[in-house]
């Protein structure tokens, strides 16, 4: 290749590289053109719409049945086509804000549900004294929620067993129906809370609710309850103290 076909070949790729360039200028210039005619259409839109409601007002307060404006649809003849295309300028808009766009709204939606419903992290399960219940009657819902259905109400007084609890909410157990509660109206029983034994054998275990078993209940016998969690309850028997299922007994 001689010098002048090697100069000749340079000159052409720097030709189609300010070709590309000017055309790629061009095509922006156009994109933005096109946009800035649709957010001036859309601000006349919001003038005319903004003229138009005064002037249904003054006709509204002139007691005046004969609004042509709405009984004529020229006010859909005129709004739709600039609704469309604020729209379609809205569709093209470029692909990183579209992203940025939707990532905002699923971090919005992320946030709102967590706020909605709580996680299992956020309930806790550790072990709980027996409650006693400080108002008068106490609704038992279905749900952490002040909203749910009523399962069951408890009286004044009564003791209950906390099995979780989330947020300003605690789950317990009364005779035999569980359910939700407001925390509030709970109180740590000052009393010793005693129960017993309902099953004919019951296992003692070190911890729930599949710890080695430490040793067995009779049906009739009598324990005191220091604390409990997610349906399992810490006895003490005599000088000796396990975990039981809930189930096997009686507070009443």
């Amino acid at each position: 290749m001689d010098c002048d076909s090697e100069s000749s070949f340079i000159g052409d790729l720097l030709g189609m590289a300010l070709f590309g360039f000017m055309f790629y200028a061009l095509y922006k210039i156009v994109v933005l053109c096109f946009k800035a005619l649709g957010w001036l259409l859309v601000a006349i839109y919001k003038i005319f719409d903004f003229c138009v409601l005064v002037i249904a007002l003054f006709i509204s307060r002139s007691e005046r049945e004969d609004l042509w404006f709405h009984h004529t649809g020229l006010r859909a003849l005129i709004t739709i086509p600039l609704i469309l295309f604020s729209c379609v300028l809205v569709m093209n808009d470029s692909n990183e804000h579209a992203y940025i766009a939707r990532n905002d709204l699923v971090r919005s939606a992320i946030a709102r549900q967590s706020q909605a419903e709580p996680t299992q992290a956020q309930t806790k399960q550790v072990a709980t004294k027996p409650q006693t219940v400080n108002t008068q009657l106490l609704n038992i819902r279905s749900n952490p929620n002040a909203k749910a259905g009523v399962v069951a109400q408890v009286g004044q007084d009564s003791i209950v067993l906390v099995n979780k609890t989330q947020g300003s909410w605690s789950e317990i157990s009364y005779n035999e129906t569980r359910g939700w509660v407001a925390s509030r109206y709970l109180t740590v029983a000052e009393n010793p809370i005693y129960a017993h034994v309902t099953a004919i054998k019951l296992n003692v275990r070190n911890a729930p609710p599949t710890g080695a078993v430490l040793f067995q209940l009779n049906k009739g016998d009598k324990v005191t309850i220091d604390s409990s969690r997610n349906n399992w309850v810490k006895i003490k028997y005599k000088d000796k103290s396990g975990w039981v299922a809930q189930r096997f007994l009686d507070l009443t």
